[in-house]
């Protein structure tokens, strides 16, 4: 059976274009322009001087994170050898030579971080909590993380197509090389009824690449949280939930208009504004250690 290592390490999946470093060396142009130390510094605390990013994939995050923070100590993990190739090339442009890129799975982690970042990994493993875990215990006491997770909800027509694919590939061992084909003969046919057609504006990944095909639709291990899942997962390690990021944050506190029962949590209104907008196809945030303020 592949393992998500080996899956990442054949398709490596970035999010990257050339023209994200247009404004090399002064700036990065993000996709999502977060991470700013005005935000981390007002989110979590004003000394941050060892920074973690787990599962950097393109690397504009440690960039970002590289320019925001420079006499910070920067540790960028990942387990693409193509992903860390990338970024050594990335990181020469801007010159930026804080950051120290290591070839490694989570679970091999040392050292004691105010900040980490980890965006699209734990939902690739295959116990989550183990993951959250191991972060948790190189996270200072004081510190946080900005944690990112799919969204269920708002990749309805994802776990459609994996489910699809998964049934068409069944029985036998196929390699990823001819499930992508299937997959793009299977796509051209899909009738306009099909969830991922209606959901074009929302699921583009599998445009790219064929590793965007494979993150998406072939993934070996991909799970999926409401923002009540989310909550809970995080609580049940330790953590609570302190922010949103900024994409999404005013879907999650919306008023949709209708008295809701007083029993209804918090949490709970939210997940029926995650059901009432559709496309939350990620839950980002803030998370620190229960008991801290």
């Amino acid at each position: 059976m592949t393992t998500i290592k080996e899956q990442y390490t054949r398709y490596p999946y970035l999010s990257y274009d050339v023209v994200d470093d247009e404004f090399a060396p002064n700036a990065i142009k993000l996709h999502e322009p977060f991470l700013t130390k005005k935000e981390i510094n007002h989110y979590i605390k004003k000394d941050i001087n060892d920074i973690l990013s787990v599962g950097f994939g393109g690397g504009a995050e440690v960039i970002k994170l590289a320019l925001e923070f420079p006499d910070a100590r920067i540790t960028a993990i990942e387990i693409s050898k193509f992903s860390c190739a990338i970024l050594k090339k990335r990181l020469k442009k801007y010159n930026i030579d804080n950051v120290d890129i290591q070839l490694k799975s989570l679970y091999k982690v040392k050292g004691s971080y105010d900040f980490i970042t980890c965006a699209g990994v734990l939902h690739h493993l295959q116990n989550p909590d183990k993951g959250l875990n191991k972060l948790k215990s190189v996270l200072k006491d004081d510190g946080g993380i900005l944690l990112m997770l799919y969204g269920k909800v708002g990749r309805t027509a994802v776990y459609q197509m994996q489910e699809l694919m998964r049934t068409v590939n069944y029985p036998g061992n196929k390699d990823f090389p001819e499930q992508i084909e299937r997959f793009k003969k299977i796509f051209k046919k899909l009738p306009r009824t099909n969830w991922l057609k209606r959901s074009e504006m929302l699921i583009a990944d599998y445009k790219v690449n064929d590793a965007g095909i494979v993150d998406e639709f072939l993934n070996v291990q991909d799970e999926a949280y409401t923002i009540t899942d989310f909550h809970n997962f995080v609580n049940k390690v330790g953590f609570k939930v302190l922010e949103y990021s900024e994409e999404f944050r005013k879907k999650y506190y919306h008023d949709i208009g209708i008295k809701l029962d007083k029993s209804i949590s918090e949490v709970d209104k939210q997940y029926i504004n995650e059901l009432f907008f559709g496309d939350i196809t990620k839950h980002t945030a803030y998370i620190i250690k229960d008991g801290n303020i």
